[in-house]
């Protein structure tokens, strides 16, 4: 039965975008959330003694909890208020905590091997269909009218989004990189990730890998520390030569017409935050629906930048204070010396700064599992 349930995961979790089920035109699930939610259910004994190891953090960080949790109150009251808040936010709120909650019973129920296994069994189909579909069905732009993003000769695989196919791609790449055995399936395993990341053309997930791996070159073995830096220069001397005139706007990697649309949201976004809420937020995950030119609603939309992200739901107030727990987590993990969940999270953080994957169903999932 465990075994049928993770083969099931791993299905739908490298099935992506094509498991997505509208059940309004502006809340939708996916087929792994139905998986998850009873599995939360089925573990609700064990689920209440991982919420009960949960209240015995540092007593520092219970105080910040403690403190962000009556900023998110304050915001939400303000919103309400406003007559601004969205229903869809709590949806998005009780999402995040139940995909963290469902990884560590994954971690208490199962081997951290069987785990792993999983989640990159899923992202090495995410990489197969990816390349199947930039071969075979390289034009997505077909796609628009249902609301997500037109592209044209990247990889996007199942998530329909080369920009976070890009980070699940470079989060595995790590993964190989810190292999302490060097035997032959790693070597190709990291160079084909690192083949299927380029073939995104997403700049935001090359950079994330890039720094990562910077760090992981410093805090390494030297056998380590030369592969690492073998595989980066190999992908760094490769991207120039990758095909340019294949497709749109998209594969030009020179591009500014993306960076000019990140800045005018920007702009958008942090003027949305008025009177205390410049001080406390809207709420976190209060999404800005937007219409597309087919005249249908596209994604749930929030800011691409985390820290505008943060500013918009929490304001100056909470912002600090995520920040401040993001500190004490690099602070803790260094102190332990676990460089891979370092090297995870500045991939993450980075990526952050361009695309919004806090919100993106198979990003948080996969960045969950690898972290824990």
């Amino acid at each position: 039965m465990k075994n049928i349930f993770l083969i099931s995961l791993l299905l739908f979790l490298a099935g992506g975008e094509l498991g997505k089920i509208h059940l309004t035109e502006t809340i939708a699930v996916y087929l792994h959330d139905f998986l998850l939610i009873a599995y939360l259910l089925f573990n609700f004994n064990s689920l209440k003694n991982i919420i009960k190891k949960l209240k015995k953090i540092n007593k520092i960080n219970k105080k910040i909890l403690f403190l962000l949790i009556v900023n998110v109150f304050l915001a939400i009251s303000y919103a309400i208020y406003q007559n601004r808040f969205q229903l869809t936010s709590f949806l998005y709120m009780a999402r995040a905590v139940a995909y963290f909650l469902f990884i560590l019973l994954l971690k208490q129920n199962f081997t951290k091997k069987k785990n792993l296994n999983v989640f990159l069994s899923a992202s090495f189909l995410i990489l197969i269909l990816g390349l199947l579909q930039y071969f075979l069905l390289p034009d997505l732009t077909s796609l628009y009218h249902l609301g997500y993003d037109d592209h044209f000769y990247r990889l996007a695989s199942t998530l329909l989004d080369p920009n976070f196919t890009g980070l699940i791609l470079a989060f595995n790449c790590l993964y190989y990189f810190k292999q302490k055995n060097l035997d032959k399936k790693n070597i190709f395993l990291a160079l084909l990730f690192l083949v299927g990341l380029a073939l995104t053309y997403s700049r935001a997930s090359y950079l994330s890998l890039l720094l990562a791996g910077i760090y992981l070159i410093i805090n390494s073995q030297k056998i380590t520390k030369l592969f690492i830096s073998f595989s980066l220069l190999l992908f760094i001397v490769f991207i120039p030569f990758l095909p340019k005139k294949s497709g749109g706007e998209g594969v030009n990697l020179t591009r500014v017409s993306s960076i000019s649309a990140r800045m005018t949201s920007a702009q958008q976004y942090l003027s949305s935050n008025r009177g205390p809420a410049i001080f406390f937020g809207q709420g976190p995950f209060s999404p800005q629906y937007q219409i597309n030119q087919e005249g249908s609603i596209s994604h749930a939309r929030f800011a691409d930048n985390f820290l505008i992200f943060l500013y918009n739901g929490f304001g100056i107030f909470g912002t600090s204070l995520i920040l401040l727990l993001l500190i004490r987590e690099f602070k803790q993990e260094w102190e332990h010396k676990h460089h891979w969940q370092i090297s995870l999270l500045i991939a993450l953080l980075v990526h952050s700064l361009f695309n919004n994957n806090m919100t993106q169903a198979m990003t948080s999932l996969t960045f969950w599992a690898f972290y824990l």
